[in-house]
């Protein structure tokens, strides 16, 4: 549970802090605007607000004052989003379960709040990190356990990745099995979320993945759910089986995979907590390719009814 009334401390200090080392700065830009372009961030889309109202809007802050006094007023709206919270759950088609998960980021997101040890540029939307927690906190980012999801769509030019080939087959699934291009529910990975990091095993997939059928059963119009990632070539069930298996598992049951491609992201991604997989990027033996797992709404209910 969230302890509101340490929440309301947090704030009012928070409050005080701002107003003593920023003078001015809440009346310049009033916590309730913020909130209010906010609320204008589009439901399907990227969980960064780039090019949108609310960022223009920090960066005036920015301007006005400096990236200190912005990652203060980003943590005091980070508060008032989580205590307007428990209403706005009650208003959308979540899972008790999730909801459960949601009460867990919140109070992650309270302590690194409280923290003396975050790093300075935390609170920014250079920081993908922070977009993520903003994310929750605006409730567009939900956490499903292995991975967290959010209203997107997949984008048009992946048809045009691979070849010819690819493009015929991707365009046949699109067209004929997911029904459209969005509304989908995009996977993403949180390193900084322990609880979510816990949950990367053959168990903890299957655990995320009927959390995503509950969320069908209740939101109609959602076509399925992808994630892109090096985590679902191929190569990987001769290299790190261990993260294979949970992709295979999906393939098995429906799931469909569409090479997306090199990128220095997945090079990196790759290699960075691995030393053999590494050695064999440097040997030339295992090259990192982004593969796009998509698992249509269809086959997806399908598989959970069996389970």
């Amino acid at each position: 549970m969230i302890d509101y009334e340490k929440l309301q401390n947090i704030k009012k200090d928070l409050t005080a802090t701002i107003e003593s080392a920023h003078k001015y700065l809440l009346a310049t830009f009033p916590v309730a605007t913020y909130l209010q372009k906010t609320a204008l961030i589009p439901q399907i889309g990227s969980y960064k607000p780039n090019g949108l109202e609310v960022n223009a809007y920090s960066q005036s802050i920015v301007d006005t004052y400096d990236q200190n006094a912005l990652e203060l007023y980003h943590k005091l709206i980070l508060v008032n989003l989580i205590l307007q919270a428990e209403d706005r759950l009650k208003q959308k088609k979540i899972p008790e379960d999730i909801i459960r998960l949601f009460v867990k980021n919140f109070n992650n997101i309270i302590r690194r709040i409280k923290s003396k040890y975050t790093r300075q540029g935390f609170y920014l939307f250079s920081n993908d990190k922070f977009c993520k927690d903003f994310a929750v906190c605006r409730l567009s980012m939900i956490p499903a356990g292995q991975q967290k999801i959010h209203l997107d769509g997949i984008a048009r030019r992946f048809l045009f990745k691979n070849g010819v080939k690819q493009f015929l087959k991707f365009s046949a699934f699109i067209l004929f099995e997911l029904g459209g291009f969005k509304p989908l529910y995009q996977m993403h990975t949180d390193s900084y979320d322990r609880d979510l990091l816990a949950e990367f095993n053959f168990e903890g997939t299957k655990r995320f993945y009927l959390r995503v059928a509950e969320l069908l059963k209740l939101n109609l119009k959602v076509n399925g759910v992808f994630g892109i990632s090096w985590m679902n070539d191929p190569q990987l069930e001769r290299i790190s089986s261990e993260l294979w298996q949970g992709v295979e598992y999906a393939v098995d049951n429906g799931a469909k995979l569409f090479n997306m491609g090199l990128s220095e992201s997945a090079i990196s991604g790759a290699t960075y907590v691995s030393l053999k997989r590494k050695k064999l990027y440097e040997e030339s033996k295992y090259m990192p390719t982004n593969y796009l797992l998509v698992w249509s709404r269809k086959k997806l209910l399908a598989w959970a009814e069996k389970y």
